[in-house]
């Protein structure tokens, strides 16, 4: 049966389809059903479209329209209308709503089509009930109510979640909507279904056997509850057809205050009182409570909350007593509230102040302790680290002397007593030289390997001495660019910006043979006919700037070396041993400009002392 555009009914059945006025008494016409449709089964749905197109559907038989006298099969549906949809609407916009069993809604607009499933926000299985209910398409089944907002469904809470379960009819009435389902007649507040807040339709009022309802519907039944013109509304159950008069409907009465009865923890009651002070690690806990009601207490739902504990209202429903395990030491407020089958809330209980008192281990001394503890165990455990650290460095430094120690003795017992030997040898040969300008020469060469014994003889003392001893750099730097410069017979000009700072022998070395390296590769390969070298320092960084005005080296060279050849590699090599760092500026053509940064204090000694390590 479905209401007309005049307010005239159609009415379905196995002869066909009867129009007839809005009192049902006159037939206003007949229309037989499609050629060659047999009553495979009962019709599931009648719609009539703005066009005067009147829907039908039939179990087994798919989909049918009826305009300009003709029945025909609506290609445009699913299947081209093979598919039976459950229920239709037709709604105030001209549109034509098609429900069907497996969780999707069709949309006939003109003669386009929307579906809607699970992706469009449809999630309510069997789709028995379509509706329009203020301004909005409401689709009903199985899994409960959705609302179109205009491109997508979306679901319809309720309370309980229960009473939009198994829906199959729907009528307005009396301000509210009235569903027909399987808990029972439904009733929502309109004032909760309108706009935005339609998505939770807030309390539901449930009509049961208990206020005179016969049987349930059915899990495969449609179209079970209409609204008559004398606004009464009419449901089909399992065991037949009831009314109900929205109008007479009265309300619950609002329920009484809630009493707070007993207390129970670990099995022993407590009596109902204002607080209740409980020992460290209580097991079990439970509050009983009740409310009076005269008239259908099987209606009363009950819902508690323990203040401090749960952030919201629990709800008890039937049940009068609340459980809690466990509880951790603190404060805390008990109230419970009973609310009526119209989902009005009565007076809440008084409270119950509940003080559950930490045991020794929950006491905030006890974690404090524990907290200290565990950073002293830290604490202890990073300076262990320190000092393993310390004592690894300190092993490799000793090894390191050592080595040095080994190898000045070496240079000592090998290659200094063997020049040495030489320089006698030559001396005495230079001796008996009778041509002036040759023994001249050999004077001159006996000075240099004088002067490099001298210098190994240092080297070795400093290998045997370490490298902690504090040095000129300055003035070693000033030698090197006077002894360079007079061998290359070229002009080296060495400047010192502020206070030459003393450093250790081993920094020292490592400046003076970068330097030394630049210096000869600037006159000996750069052909450069004016060199400059400059030290300085800010802070802990020392910086070292040689110049000049040669050839220039190429940049791949400059780079990654010339095969064969380990000046640049090893300059490089030292200063990032010591820490510091080489750049080389240069190009063909263009000069070299090489700048060193060393960081005055050696790394090792850094991480030592940083350790907290002795240096030794």
């Amino acid at each position: 049966m479905a209401a007309g555009l005049h307010g005239e009914l159609w009415i379905g059945d196995a002869s066909g389809l009867t129009r007839r006025s809005a009192d049902g008494l006159r037939v206003l016409g007949k229309v037989a059903l499609p050629p060659g449709f047999s009553p495979i089964g009962k019709i599931h749905a009648l719609a009539q479209g703005a066009d005067g197109s009147v829907w039908m559907s039939a179990v087994g038989g798919g989909a049918w329209r009826y305009r300009n006298g003709k029945w025909e099969r609506p290609a445009m549906l699913p299947r081209q209308g093979e598919k039976t949809p459950l229920s239709m609407l037709a709604d105030n916009r001209g549109r034509v709503w098609f429900g069907y069993i497996d969780n999707e809604v069709v949309l006939l607009d003109g003669e386009r089509t929307r579906s809607f499933g699970k992706e469009q926000g449809l999630e309510i299985g069997k789709v028995a009930l379509l509706t329009e209910y203020e301004g909005s398409v409401l689709a009903g089944g199985a899994d409960g109510l959705a609302r179109f907002d205009g491109t997508r469904f979306r679901p319809v809470a309720a309370r309980p979640a229960q009473a939009l379960r198994g829906l199959s009819g729907a009528a307005a009435g009396a301000g509210a909507l009235w569903l027909n389902g399987a808990a029972g007649v439904v009733r929502l507040d309109a004032g909760a279904l309108s706009g935005a807040g339609m998505d939770d339709a807030g309390p539901a009022r449930i009509f049961d056997e208990r206020d005179g309802l016969r049987d349930r519907t059915g899990i495969l039944d449609v179209g079970t509850m209409a609204r008559a013109a004398d606004g009464r509304i009419w449901m089909s159950t399992a065991a037949g057809v009831s009314w109900l008069d929205p109008a007479a409907v009265a309300s619950d009465p609002a329920p009484y205050k809630t009493s707070l009865l007993r207390t129970t923890v670990d099995g022993k009651v407590h009596d109902a009182g204002p607080s209740l002070v409980l020992p460290p690690a209580p097991g079990r806990m439970s509050f009983a409570f009740a409310s009076p009601a005269l008239s259908m207490p099987e209606r009363v739902r009950y819902r508690y909350r323990l203040e401090g504990y749960d952030r919201d209202w629990q709800q008890a429903g039937a049940a009068t007593e609340a459980t809690y395990t466990g509880l951790p030491p603190g404060s805390y407020r008990f109230v419970a509230q009973a609310v009526n089958g119209d989902g009005v809330a009565g007076p809440q209980s008084d409270p119950l102040s509940v003080q559950v008192t930490p045991s020794l281990t929950q006491t905030g001394w006890f974690r404090a302790a524990c907290a200290l503890l565990a950073a002293a165990l830290l604490w202890a455990l990073y300076r262990y680290r320190l000092h393993v650290q310390a004592r690894r460095l300190l092993a490799i430094e000793r090894t390191r002397q050592a080595e040095r120690e080994r190898i000045a003795r070496e240079l000592h017992d090998t290659l200094l007593q063997g020049v040495q030997g030489l320089i006698f040898i030559f001396d005495a040969a230079a001796q008996s030289a009778v041509q002036e300008p040759l023994r001249t020469r050999l004077d001159a060469a006996l000075g240099r390997a004088r002067g490099m014994v001298a210098e190994a003889r240092d080297r070795v003392h400093g290998l045997r001495a370490g490298d902690r001893h504090p040095v000129d750099l300055g003035a070693m730097l000033a030698g090197l660019a006077a002894r360079v410069g007079a061998e290359y017979r070229r002009e080296i000009a060495f400047t010192a910006v502020g206070e030459p700072p003393h450093v250790e022998a081993d920094l020292a070395d490592t400046c003076c043979r970068i330097a030394e390296e630049a210096l000869r590769n600037a006159c000996r390969h750069g052909a450069a006919s004016h060199v400059s070298m400059e030290l300085g320092h800010a802070g802990h960084l020392l910086t070292l700037a040689v110049r000049d005005d040669g050839i220039g080296i190429d940049s791949e060279v400059a780079r990654a070396g010339k095969p064969g050849h380990w000046g640049l590699a090893g300059m490089h090599e030292r200063a990032l041993l010591a820490g510091g760092r080489l750049d080389i500026v240069t190009g063909t053509g263009e000069g070299t400009a090489l700048r060193l940064e060393l960081p005055l204090t050696a790394p090792q000694r850094r991480e030592c002392e940083a350790a907290g390590g002795a240096w030794p």
